[in-house]
């Protein structure tokens, strides 16, 4: 979902699975918090390096790949993913996503892990992303 709010164009974003078992781990020696940042970081990467502004990476990769490639299915109920462009504000980036409707079900959506990532792209203007999600019980 695009919304235009003067210079400020937000993505809203949320992948919902059936219930699954609980995973063994991610991996031995990554923590979930570590998984959701590199998700974060790879996605910030391709913004910063390619502009491309949608959840689908540059390259094709959408958002199911990109987490797919971290994630497995059954190691999560849910996932949900906001992005913001703008001033380097993480509270205008949770002010302007309490706006819509997608965004702030995202916000709201209550998570086990959460990962919150600034990164500039000019002198005054930042990406910032938010990942959440719900391990599998």
């Amino acid at each position: 979902m695009f919304v235009f709010f003067g210079f400020v164009v937000l993505l809203g974003f949320a992948f919902w699975v059936g219930d699954k078992n609980k995973p063994e781990a991610v991996s031995t020696s990554t923590s979930y918090d570590e998984v959701l940042t590199k998700i974060a970081n790879d996605k910030l990467d391709d913004l910063v390096a390619t502009g491309y502004w949608a959840h689908t990476n540059s390259n094709g990769c959408n958002y199911d790949c990109r987490v797919g490639q971290y994630l497995n299915e059954d190691m999560y109920s849910w996932i949900g993913e906001n992005i913001y462009r703008g001033i380097c504000s993480e509270q205008s980036a949770y002010d302007l996503w309490e706006k819509s409707v997608t965004h702030k079900a995202v916000l709201d959506h209550e998570s086990d892990r959460e990962v919150l990532i600034s990164r500039p792209y000019d002198e005054e203007n930042c990406y910032i992303i938010l990942e959440k999600a719900v391990l599998s019980k």
